[in-house]
């Protein structure tokens, strides 16, 4: 991997983690459920949704997306 790529990789993620970090803190309070269950719940919704997990976090933050657009994961099992 070049060295400007590896370091622009790097950034990106640390970009996504700034948003993301609040973001669980944020919907736990809402929802009244662990920061766990809300990392767990963004993530389903950005695969299910197509999205990216920074793109539901930051939504989340900003009220867009409420803690009820949010579905609870369900073990299919």
């Amino acid at each position: 991997m070049q060295p400007g790529r590896s370091r622009r990789t790097a950034q990106s993620a640390l970009r996504s983690r700034i948003v993301i970090e609040p973001a669980k803190g944020v919907l736990s309070a809402r929802a009244g459920i662990s920061v766990g269950e809300a990392f767990t719940r963004m993530r389903t919704h950005a695969r299910h949704s197509g999205g990216q997990l920074a793109t539901v976090a930051e939504a989340v933050v900003t009220g867009t997306l409420d803690h009820g657009d949010l579905e609870p994961v369900t073990d299919s099992s």
